[in-house]
């Protein structure tokens, strides 16, 4: 929405420091630096705060209207801007999100979950797009911080979606309630076990995205073994209730899915739809069917909707395939490695499996540590041998102390190198892969083998896409 200078003051407790002309106005508060654009109010990058935008991006667009928005903490790096300087940037926050989501008069959706909540967000994203509402946020901000700042930038009509993770949800907001109009939970998996202790505490935590606002609705996993507990939360909190699945009792069921053409077969309310999905994977494609109802829920035109799906690309990190050249030809890196949990390692090696072989190519996968899955972990990293022998793969090979588990579980003639880091990979891996190879990157975060995947891509990609 729109800040008048004398707002932004009185709404955030600040002080301006500085010249900036009595009529300015922003709508974009600009907490990272793709958010930057001219005339918005910026939080400069300080190590205390997670987001922030970098003094070099600062300098790009200094001479178009920017103000700083900085608590005791930031130095001046930048005289000629003025600043509006608050006793906290999260505290600022959370009142400029607070004032935002009160004048809010659109539809909000909100997207929680275990399991592929970047790319389910991409995807109504993706039909927004197509029904000409702008994608919002271009980023992944799924953190405290970052839902605040969304929300914060929500202009006063029109359809939007966030990501919510369940650290949002774990945080007191005292008088701020996100109460969406359309809440969306993928799955609940095996994510955060070393926190939470349990699948069931998990649901617990990451349902409360289901508080919606009057009237609103709660779409509900229907496969999942939490189903009745998520829905009797969402009841709870005043919810009409959608599920979606394959399970026979859904509302909108999976009837088929074809890895090749990834044509989607489903029955969306008792009517029989088929469209195309733009990214691959069957669970991507039950996915898609949650989008599909908070679409419908939002009053959206379920045809038009399912049509637009096809437009959904890959995100890197997620499923995007980026092709690389060698001495010997070409090979295809399925870049996974931005996150990894028992249920999205299983999900993605379905996928992978489905995928044809090439010539005389391998398929191989490379599978570092899943991280925060506590006590149980070396039971959750052996478990995954069976969706890896389903899989049908060549060779796996493996990085992290906790993969060592998987490896006791797999017949010896599948397995490859060991690594201990993400530093060791590279070297090894381009003697190892040869034309025609298909590989599977998938890993959590901290194991850091995004970042082998992002050096391979500088050093071997061909330009030929990074997605297919």
């Amino acid at each position: 929405m729109p800040w008048t200078k004398a707002e932004l003051a009185r709404i955030t407790g600040g002080v301006w420091e500085g010249d900036l002309p009595e009529n300015w106005t922003t709508d974009r508060i600009a907490f990272s630096n793709g958010l930057v654009r001219p005339d918005a109010l910026v939080i400069p990058y300080v190590h205390t705060y997670l987001y922030g935008v970098k003094p070099a991006k600062i300098a790009r667009f200094r001479q178009q209207g920017l103000a700083l928005l900085a608590d005791a903490k930031y130095r001046r790096d930048f005289e000629d801007l003025a600043v509006l300087r608050v006793p906290s940037i999260r505290a600022a926050l959370w009142y400029l999100a607070k004032h935002a989501r009160a004048a809010y008069r659109g539809r909000l959706t909100a997207v929680g979950g275990s399991v592929g909540k970047t790319s389910t967000t991409a995807m109504f994203n993706a039909i927004l797009t197509a029904t000409g509402h702008p994608p919002f946020p271009d980023e992944n901000f799924n953190t405290v911080s970052g839902v605040l700042g969304q929300i914060a930038n929500l202009p006063p009509h029109g359809i939007h979606a966030v990501e919510v993770s369940i650290g949002f949800h774990r945080r007191d907001l005292g008088e701020f309630a996100l109460k969406p109009h359309a809440a969306l939970i993928t799955t609940i998996g095996d994510a955060h076990l070393e926190e939470y202790g349990s699948r069931e505490a998990i649901a617990e935590m990451k349902s409360r995205v289901y508080d919606v606002t009057d009237g609103g609705t709660a779409i509900v996993p229907r496969d999942s073994d939490q189903f009745d507990y998520l829905r009797g939360r969402a009841l709870s909190y005043g919810a009409k209730v959608t599920s979606f699945g394959e399970h026979a009792k859904a509302d909108f069921r999976l009837a088929d899915y074809a890895h090749g053409t990834q044509i989607v077969r489903a029955v969306l309310r008792g009517r029989d739809f088929a469209y195309k999905l733009g990214i691959s994977g069957r669970h991507m494609a039950i996915n898609s069917l949650g989008v599909l109802a908070a679409a419908d829920a939002l009053g959206l035109d379920l045809n038009f909707a399912a049509g637009a799906l096809e437009g959904m690309k890959a995100i890197a990190g997620r499923g995007n395939v980026m092709h690389i050249s060698l001495a010997s030809g070409a090979a295809q890196i399925f870049d996974e490695a931005y996150n990894a949990n028992p249920t999205s390692v299983a999900a993605v090696l379905a996928a992978f499996g489905q995928q044809r072989r090439e010539g005389d190519g391998r398929k191989l996968a490379l599978l570092g540590d899943m991280r925060e899955l506590g006590p149980r972990s070396a039971e959750l990293h052996a478990g995954l041998a069976e969706p890896v022998l389903a899989a049908d793969l060549d060779t796996v090979m493996t990085v992290g102390e906790q993969m060592t588990h998987l490896r006791r579980a797999l017949p010896k003639h599948i397995l490859g190198p060991h690594y201990a880091t993400a530093d060791d990979v590279l070297p090894s891996l381009v003697g190892i892969l040869r034309a025609g190879d298909q590989l599977l990157v998938k890993a959590s975060h901290g194991t850091r083998l995004h970042e082998v995947v992002a050096r391979m891509r500088l050093q071997l990609g061909d330009g030929s896409g990074a997605a297919a």
